[in-house]
């Protein structure tokens, strides 16, 4: 049995980010509402925060492309041809 407030993905990797690095990643009810995971990474430079955020959504967004080459050993290069 687990907490699903307190115990999810995003929890859990935001405490073991905590362990290795203490208060890297505050306190935040984005970090209990993962849709808004990626404002809180954005704002504190856990991710490329040199461009706007939706800029950045839409150069990640997983495509058809990804979607394709899903299982492939050379995934990471198929995506970015």
């Amino acid at each position: 049995f687990y907490n699903t407030l307190t115990s999810t993905c995003t929890t859990n990797i935001v405490s073991h980010v905590n362990e290795i690095a203490p208060n890297r990643i505050p306190f935040s009810f984005k970090v209990l509402m993962p849709a808004y995971s990626d404002e809180l990474a954005y704002k504190i430079g856990l991710i490329d925060n040199s461009i706007p955020l939706e800029e950045l959504k839409k150069k990640y967004h997983i495509n058809e492309r990804a979607l394709k080459y899903a299982d492939s050993p050379f995934f990471s290069k198929k995506i970015r041809e």
